[in-house]
């Protein structure tokens, strides 16, 4: 005879598989961060790296990655806010 399982079952066994699915995305996410690193657009690295460190803050040195990007965003940018950066991204055409 099958047991059905509680709500409460339920719901956490759902909560652990909706979380390994989103432990799928942080590799692609981690490369994407690295790459806008490298072309020199933080705010894409930033929010990439933001998402990684959210879903799975111990895989690799997201988290570390995360935090020195946060702290040296004004020596990144050259200490232009980013809100300007974005505006004269736009303007470029980029």
């Amino acid at each position: 005879m099958a047991r059905t399982a509680t709500p409460e079952q339920q719901k956490a066994f759902y909560a652990v598989r909706r979380s390994s699915v989103d432990r799928l995305a942080v590799p692609d996410l981690e490369k994407r961060g690295f790459e806008a690193l490298l072309e020199r657009d933080y705010d894409v690295a930033q929010q990439t790296i933001t998402e990684a460190v959210r879903i799975w803050p111990d895989y690799h040195n997201v988290a570390e990655i995360g935090k020195l990007l946060s702290a040296n965003r004004t020596k990144l940018t050259g200490g232009v806010p980013p809100q300007y950066l974005a505006r004269m991204r736009a303007a470029a055409g980029k």
